[in-house]
Order: structure tokens, then C-alpha cells, then sequence
């Protein structure tokens, strides 16, 4: 498995993370997300959510929420595993496990290289459990929709923790690990307990090695892994943007935040 990724600064008890991504190469078993939460270290409640593509090239929107950080899926007792309230209609929903465990909803869309696509997700505290929605803008309808709302048990006083954008080759056995994967992450937003829009525009680099990158370009942070590059290794690298370059996300879904 090859991997690089960056940890965003933002409110840790925000309401909704935002971030939009565009793939500028990809390759066969490949994870890119732009958003990443882990809840505070607890294990309930941390997620992610991106897209990706499997060995024969189909390409997914992808969205999983942990209950565990362990590896049996049926260790958890069924009261404190993650739940599906809402599934889109033509998404799959699957119990993981190998990665600590959970459930994820997994949305075919034929996403594209050199596209912008703009995604977030949403927190609602409810009783003792916490309810993620992950909301993806289609552009070719022109409006959000959500794909899934998962509900974890709430482990923290934060609705989410710390923030991670990264790139992953999920295959395991080293058969694409020479494939160039490149991403750029950009005009990220959180909205805060106050109802506030907040820039991202800081990010800390992790675990880049001379095949692995990642820089600034064009006010946005990119990620890059390549078997050519002949970078410098750059773990706990500072990454900073010039200023705000994009629009905030005023159109977002607000119903389940």
C-alpha cells in the first residue's frame, strides 16, 4: 500500500467540513479523499470520504464511518455499531473491516480526471449518538445530494478532530504501487458552532519519501505519487496557502448540521 497524506487545522467542533478535490492522474486501485476525520483518537465516529476506482477501472463515490479500531466485525456488540439511517438510492452499504471496522456506502458515479467535484459532510448530535451525512455536488444536475447518513456512537465532546486529505493505493500487493496518482485539494471550508464559515488554509505534510509529494499550486494543496519523483522527504512539512482564492460554500445543505 502506498500513501501520502496532509492534516488540516480547523475547529474541531465544527458543524460541517467542506473540501473540493480534483483528480489529475489516477490508476487502478486508487483512494482519493479529501476529507478525513478521526475523532479524537476515540473509536467511534472517525471517518472519511472520497472517490475512488477498483482493479477493472469503475469509479465510486465512497463514504465510511468507524465503530471500532479493531478488526472483527462482529466483536462490537450490534448496539454500539455504526448504523445506516439514509442510504442513497443505488448505493451499496457494507460492514468493513481490515482498517478497524464499520460501515461504509459506496456510490457508482463515473467521476473524471480534471474535474473539480465539491464534497462535504455533516454532524448532528442526537442523544448519545452522532449523525454523519456526506453530501456530493453532481454537476451535471447542478445540486447536492446526499449520499448516506451513518450514526456512530459519541465518544467525544467534538463532532469531529482532527482533518486529513490523502491519496492510497488499496490493493495490498505491490501490482500498482509504480502508478502516478496526483490530486489537488482546495478551498476547503468548515463551518463552525457558531454558524461561521472558516477557511482552510493551512495543512501539515506526512510521510513523503522521494517517490511522494506534496506541494502548493495554484492556491491549492496537491499530492502527488510518482516512482519518477526524486523529491526531498518532507514528513511534518508546513504547507500554507497564499490567501482564499474560492468561493465559500454558502449553497450547502444545512438540514442535518
Amino acid at each position: 500500500m502506498s500513501s501520502i497524506s496532509f492534516w488540516n487545522e480547523g475547529d474541531r467542533n465544527a458543524r460541517i467540513i467542506y473540501n473540493e478535490i480534483e483528480v489529475v492522474k489516477s490508476g487502478p486501485v486508487g483512494f482519493y479523499n479529501p476529507l478525513n476525520w478521526d475523532k479524537d483518537g476515540v473509536d467511534s465516529g472517525g471517518g472519511y470520504f472520497g472517490i475512488r476506482e477498483d482493479g477493472q477501472r469503475n469509479r465510486f463515490i465512497h463514504f465510511a464511518v468507524w465503530d471500532s479500531r479493531q478488526n472483527d466485525p462482529d466483536a462490537v456488540p450490534v448496539e454500539k455499531r455504526v448504523k445506516v439511517l439514509y442510504l442513497k438510492p443505488g448505493a451499496e452499504q457494507n460492514r468493513f473491516r481490515d482498517e478497524g471496522t464499520g460501515e461504509n456506502a459506496i456510490f457508482p458515479f463515473p467521476w473524471q480526471e480534471n474535474t473539480i467535484y465539491r464534497m462535504g459532510v455533516a454532524a448532528k448530535v442526537e442523544g448519545e449518538r452522532i449523525l454523519y451525512t456526506a453530501y456530493f455536488f453532481f454537476p451535471q444536475l447542478r445540486q447536492w445530494e446526499p449520499i448516506a447518513t451513518l450514526s456512530a456512537i459519541n465518544q467525544s465532546h467534538n463532532r469531529f478532530g482532527g482533518y486529513a486529505s490523502w491519496i492510497e493505493d488499496y490493493s495490498g500487493d505491490g501490482r500498482t504501487t509504480g502508478d502516478t496518482r496526483e490530486t489537488r485539494v482546495g478551498n476547503g471550508w468548515n463551518l463552525n458552532a457558531h454558524g461561521e464559515w472558516q477557511p482552510v488554509t493551512s495543512a501539515l505534510l506526512t510521510n513523503a519519501y522521494p517517490d511522494k509529494d506534496g506541494f502548493v499550486f495554484e492556491g491549492r494543496f496537491c499530492l502527488k505519487v510518482d516512482v519518477n519523483l526524486k523529491s526531498i522527504p518532507k514528513n511534518q512539512y508546513q504547507m500554507l496557502l497564499p490567501g482564499i482564492r474560492g468561493r465559500r460554500p454558502d449553497d450547502f445543505p444545512l438540514d442535518m448540521c
